[in-house]
This record gives structure tokens, sequence and C-alpha cells, in this order.
């Protein structure tokens, strides 16, 4: 559930753009969205529901513009203990493969974590013991995350090509994102990217399960030697959306000894990804 070490994913993503060798400039433009002072959008989503008519996201987040015309927007959400601010470079890295794609990374609510003798830290939902999948869930306080995410995507659904936003999120935002493909309602997405995720309140889930994604392309990547969210339990994961979800055009990727974290060849598949299953350039 602990979020990636920053070092690492900078060096496996710098490799990877090296290969690439694509010379598009990285954005200058990185701002701070306050929900509270935002404009309202002006045109409406891609289930012909207005966005107006829903409250907006109470959701803080960092927004980085694309550098060329805006054709895709990539929501990504961080993991425990992180912020928005622990994915920046990897949005600015991505953006030389995908210069019109614009990032917002939501900041999760600073919250008292059991697991921790209720320090607060950042964290999309209270953990209550550390290791057990099946011990006491936050179920209230995950689905209210979702929710607020789901607003998020509203907002930015209404601004981008139907088709054209993805969500993504590594660790506990994976299990957000997994979650969003199986009961949102209100916003149809490109594309969900789940990075070494998981899925603590199954049963939930399956109870609130929405048709409106269900068909959408979901990519779940995850490592045989994590030691967070065990391989078992990422596998468990996928079987339940698989079969039970019954997310239609998903894919696991599996990647021998990586642990907690990410690697130049988990960046390349997202590339991939987003570009062959999404249509994105």
């Amino acid at each position: 559930m602990f979020s990636k070490r920053v070092l690492l994913i900078f060096l496996a993503l710098f490799v990877f753009f090296k290969l690439y060798n694509n010379t598009a400039k990285t954005p200058d433009s990185i701002t701070t969205a306050d929900p509270t002072t935002a404009t309202n959008p002006t045109t409406t989503s891609t289930l012909e529901h207005s966005a107006m008519s829903l409250p907006k996201t109470s959701l803080k987040y960092i927004v980085i513009d694309p550098v060329g015309p805006h054709t895709s927007t990539f929501v990504i959400l961080h993991g425990l203990g992180d912020t928005g601010n622990g994915w920046v470079s990897f949005a600015k890295l991505l953006q030389r493969k995908f210069p019109g794609m614009k990032f917002v990374l939501p900041h999760a609510p600073v919250i008292p974590i059991t697991a921790f003798n209720n320090q607060r830290v950042p964290s999309w939902f209270n953990i209550f013991q550390l290791g057990q999948s099946d011990g006491k869930k936050d179920v209230d306080g995950f689905l209210k995350s979702v929710r607020e995410v789901e607003l998020l995507l509203v907002e930015e659904a209404a601004k981008v090509d139907a088709g054209k936003l993805v969500l993504g999120g590594f660790s506990q935002g994976a299990a957000l994102t997994l979650t969003s493909a199986a009961i949102d309602k209100d916003v149809r997405l490109g594309g969900f990217v789940a990075l070494s995720g998981f899925c603590p309140i199954l049963d939930d889930v399956l109870k609130q399960r929405q048709e409106t994604n269900l068909d959408v392309p979901v990519l779940q990547c995850h490592g045989t030697a994590d030691t967070m969210i065990t391989y078992q339990y990422a596998q468990d994961t996928y079987a339940f959306f698989k079969n039970n979800i019954g997310l239609r055009d998903y894919e696991f990727r599996e990647y021998a000894g990586l642990g907690h974290s990410t690697t130049e060849k988990e960046i390349a598949d997202v590339v991939d990804f987003l570009t062959t299953k999404v249509g994105l350039k």
C-alpha cells in the first residue's frame, strides 16, 4: 500500500524515454487547482450528462497543461503517503511521448491511519491492519474517495473529446482506479491503468456494479516480487474484476522480480496500451 520510491521511478522513466528519444519540450505550466474557485465547464460530458448538474469534487489537484493542442487527459492517483506532486516527473516525461496530453494529479486527504497509531498521512482510505487482506475495511472512506474522483472525472470529461480521458493509479490509487471502472456511472472513460493495485472491498464493489465502463480497455500491471501488495493478491483482484465484475477488455501484465515499484518495461507497456488500446497520440 505504500507509495513508489521516487528515485527508482524517475530513473526507470529516464531510461525509457531515452530509448524513445522524443524531443518534444517539457511543459512549463504546472498549476494547483482549488475546486472552490474553478470555473464551470461549458460543454457536455461523454454520457449526455451535464457536469453542472453534479456537485464539484472537493479534491485539490495539480494540473500540467499539454505542450501542444489538448488531445487527451490522464488523471493519476497516487498511493499511500504520497501526493500528486510525487507524479509530476512521471507526467512530464510521459508528455514527451504524448505532447497533447494534459495531466491532473489529485491529492488524497490527510487522515489518521489506524495501523500507524493514528498518524495523519495522505491516504485515500483508512487502513486498520497492515498486510491483512481479510481484515477490517474502511468501506465508507474508500467509496467516498471513488466518488470524489468520479466527480473530478465528470469535470474533466467536459473538456476533452469522448474516449480521450484516462484514469490511472499506483497502489491505493490503483485500487480506486479498478473500482472506478466497475462502479462509475456518471462518466465514460477511454481507458484505465492500474499499477501495483488491489481492491480491499470486493463484495461492496460487486453490489454497486455499473455497465458504464465494463467494455473500456483496462491494463493492470504488477511485479512478482511485490511484498506490499503480493502478486497473489493482485492475481485474485484481476480474477474478481474479470469474472465477477465482467470487465471485457482487461489485460494483466506481470514483471518478474519487480517489487512495489515500477520499471521501464512497465512504463513501455503503459505507453503501448495508451497508443494501441486507447488510441492516444
